[in-house]
Order: structure tokens, then sequence, then C-alpha cells
């Protein structure tokens, strides 16, 4: 039998990317789920709010209609 989902809502104050990763640790989540922008004359590309959390907490990055995946350099070891 699956598990019961319980939706909440939770308000943070302050960076986007450390309340989300903040939160993500209290509420001990499975995953975050996080768009890309969609601009028409430069395509697909990551925000900076998901870049920063990428390297702090589970985030699933997601585009639809599915697209080739976006690749990621650097970033290891900067803080959110």
């Amino acid at each position: 039998m699956p598990a019961r989902l319980r939706p909440s809502m939770s308000i943070g104050v302050g960076d986007p990317a450390r309340e989300l990763a903040r939160m993500a640790a209290e509420f001990s989540v499975g995953a975050i789920v996080m768009g890309l922008h969609s601009e028409p004359e430069r395509g697909r590309r990551m925000g900076s709010v998901t870049y920063r959390l990428l390297c702090h907490a589970p985030v699933l990055v997601v585009a639809w209609p599915p697209a080739a995946p976006v690749r990621v350099e650097g970033g290891e070891g900067r803080g959110v």
C-alpha cells in the first residue's frame, strides 16, 4: 500500500537556496523538484537558486516537454 501524502505549507524568510536546504533537512524530504527556465532565444537553462541548491540538498531538475540533459559544470564546494 503506498504511503499517504500529507500536504503542508511552510514559509521561509531569507536566501531561497539556504531556506530550501534548511527545510529539506528539517522535514527529511526525499527530493526537491524544480524546473528549468525556458527562454525561446536562449533555450532551457538552470536558475541560480536551483544551481546553488544542487550542492546542498536532493534536487530533481525537470523540463517539460522533455529535452536533452543539462550539463552542470563547476559548483563543487561553493556555498549556498
